[in-house]
């Protein structure tokens, strides 16, 4: 307020007294004139009579003082605001990455460890995404001679996804559906959709593959549900492709879900991958397609046989 104040009686006043007198005056303008009358005006705002004038100039100065005052603290009340709602939300947001990490971490504790044995190898690799998703997979022997291998993909992302993820994992890892058997991939299917129709479960489908490998009759028999293909790649480094023979479970009640028995080869290799494998920009700018990974597999395969075997 006091800046104001000396603003309108040292600044505002002497201003409009020089502008009245260019207006009422007659003199012919020249620079010198400017000069002149600028410097007789401004000092003549100060002369005694010119009190009451004056006063109502430090009056406007005051309250644009004033006025200004108010809206600058009013600013900088706002900002401090901003500060207390910023260190709120980091606060928050740090409890969220914590909660999501450990989230993250348990679901991570649900995936089976690798299996090396001389008949049977199993390995995998898990790049997880800047946000929780719901992708997932496991594999569990259901008796001596059958392998239960599974792999899904829940719409979406986030929390929810991730949730249902779990669940359904569990529920093939425990074989908790009622009237299933789970040597049977077109069972299993069917079972989960029944208990997890879309309509549900906030629109969330699931694509999955869900197979079972027999190790005395070496085949393996799969149920697709609007999953990428799976992959077999024989040892002459053939590649076979199995495309899904299903909707995505939840989609649509009382499908009919179908599975297909094949044969494997003796060092024969099989692939399950979800659609996030493809998600890569290559160093031409292209994206990365199924083609390009299903040679990159087949020949990152033969190139490994080779090495072991010293060639």
């Amino acid at each position: 307020r006091f800046i104001g104040i000396l603003a309108g009686y040292f600044l505002f006043h002497p201003i409009t007294m020089v502008i009245y007198w260019f207006e009422i005056s007659n003199t012919t303008v020249t620079l010198e004139g400017i000069l002149e009358a600028f410097r007789d005006r401004f000092l003549h705002a100060f002369n005694f009579h010119m009190i009451p004038m004056s006063m109502v100039f430090i009056l406007i100065g005051g309250l644009s003082g004033l006025g200004s005052g108010l809206y600058f603290r009013k600013i900088r009340n706002q900002k401090e605001e901003l500060r207390l709602l910023n260190e709120k939300k980091d606060h928050y947001l740090s409890i969220i990455n914590s909660y999501l990490k450990t989230a993250s971490e348990y679901v991570e504790s649900l995936l089976p460890n690798a299996i090396d044995t001389k008949d049977l190898q199993i390995n995998w690799k898990m790049v997880p995404s800047a946000k929780l998703g719901g992708d997932s997979f496991g594999y569990h022997w259901i008796d001596n001679d059958h392998l239960a291998i599974y792999i899904l993909d829940v719409a979406g992302h986030g929390v929810s996804a991730a949730l249902l993820s779990v669940s359904v994992l569990n529920m093939l890892k425990y074989q908790s559906l009622v009237n299933v058997n789970f040597r049977y991939p077109h069972q299993v299917l069917e079972g989960l959709n029944r208990d997890f129709q879309m309509t549900d479960h906030n629109s969330m489908f699931i694509s999955m593959w869900y197979c079972v490998y027999c190790r005395s009759k070496n085949e393996i028999r799969c149920g697709g549900a609007g999953h990428p293909p799976l992959l077999i790649i024989k040892p002459d480094g053939q590649l076979f492709r199995v495309n899904s023979q299903n909707k995505m479970v939840g989609a649509e009640a009382d499908y009919n879900f179908h599975d297909e028995t094949i044969q494997i080869m003796e060092k024969s290799t099989l692939y399950l991958s979800t659609d996030g494998v493809v998600e890569i920009t290559l160093t031409d700018g292209r994206w990365l397609k199924n083609a390009d990974l299903e040679n990159f597999r087949a020949q990152n395969l033969i190139k490994q046989r080779k090495e072991k075997m010293g060639v």
